[in-house]
């Protein structure tokens, strides 16, 4: 650096400085050692990566599943038979229909999205059966999703999330029945997470899962869509 900024800092990327100091003695000789300080940001690596690594995939992929299910629609109309027989699609008698694979997707997307923020999850609505109630479903939760912003997730790499008992726990002790936790099927018992984990270990595996599943029914229905259509749009340079 030149002498008048020898204490300037140095951006070395884009979320950190390096201050690099010369420390001179007391005869004014040059430089004789130098320290060296990584300041960062107001916005911490971690809040970047779990932001980046959420909400903008969970974006993508849901705008690619809207694409897809209004693709789905269309070639129903076009083929002379209700869309809303598409809600029913199953690929296994015990699997969940096509509705259902929607709802965990965007239960997942939206849920872990806000208690990550320290948020409680959005309510979007009532189990879909039709056709352009699954649709809205899907933009509901793209709706809440674009309102997050980067510095609500300050902190949540560490944050403890609690995943409460699912509402069968309680069905089953209002009919006296109790069970050890030990007992319980994994996702009955409260889980308990440090928030990188939980997002990259339960929450974006489940959602990949689900909205794979609903693509697969789609298929599986004949209507004509392929991998980009289920990938959605890239955020690409160039």
């Amino acid at each position: 650096r030149p002498a008048h900024r020898r204490n300037a800092p140095i951006a070395i990327h884009s979320g950190a400085y390096l201050q690099v100091r010369c420390e001179r003695d007391r005869s004014g000789a040059p430089c004789v050692a130098f320290s060296a300080t990584l300041v960062a940001r107001e916005q911490t690596v971690a809040t970047c990566f779990i932001y980046r690594a959420s909400v903008p995939v969970f974006i993508q992929l849901l705008e690619g599943t809207l694409s897809c299910l209004n693709r789905a629609r269309e070639d129903a109309v076009a083929r002379k038979y209700s869309p809303d027989v598409l809600p029913t699609l199953r690929l296994r008698p015990d699997m969940m229909p096509l509705a259902g694979q929607i709802q965990v997707a965007t239960n997942h997307a939206t849920g872990s999205v806000a208690r990550l923020a320290g948020m409680d999850p959005p309510d979007l609505g009532e189990p879909e059966t039709t056709m352009a109630e699954v649709i809205g479903r899907v933009e509901r939760a793209l709706a809440f999703l674009r309102t997050i912003r980067p510095e609500q997730l300050d902190g949540s790499a560490e944050r403890e999330i609690v995943l409460p008992r699912r509402a069968r726990i309680a069905h089953l002790e209002q009919a006296g029945i109790t069970l050890e936790p030990s007992q319980y099927p994994l996702n009955l018992y409260p889980m308990t997470f440090r928030g990188a984990d939980y997002l990259l270990s339960f929450a974006m595996p489940n959602f990949y899962f689900h909205v794979t599943m609903a693509y697969a029914l789609l298929r599986q229905g004949g209507v004509d869509i392929g991998k980009m259509d289920y990938i959605g749009a890239l955020p690409r340079i160039a």
